[in-house]
């Protein structure tokens, strides 16, 4: 919902959820009551649905983080690629994109 996203657009870094890639997730090896789940209103964030959501908020200052990434529904080379060819593709201006990993984590930034 817009009321969601209003208080983070112009912020410098951005960590967002990107969870699944769809055709992944639909063709993957999760039942269908879980399938359902992940992709339903209360699920998780898609790399489309993440994408759309940067088209609001990102600006040139954003560093942008990809978070919670499924190991089974996506990969780090597809959440990237859809969000960086999303904001590319419609002009929209970001700082940087990387992807948080289960195992290392993302970049450490110092807020002031």
């Amino acid at each position: 919902p817009d009321s969601l996203l209003e208080p983070l657009q112009n912020s410098d870094i951005l960590a967002l959820e990107s969870n699944h890639d769809l055709e992944m997730l639909k063709n993957g090896t999760y039942h269908e009551k879980l399938k359902k789940r992940v992709m339903g209103p209360r699920g998780h964030l898609s790399n489309e649905q993440t994408g759309n959501a940067l088209l609001r908020l990102s600006s040139p200052k954003t560093k942008i983080i990809l978070l919670h990434l499924s190991r089974e529904n996506n990969r780090p080379d597809i959440a990237f690629s859809n969000a960086k060819s999303c904001l590319d593709g419609n002009g929209i201006g970001y700082n940087s994109i990387e992807c948080a990993l289960q195992d290392t984590g993302s970049s450490v930034y110092e807020i002031r």
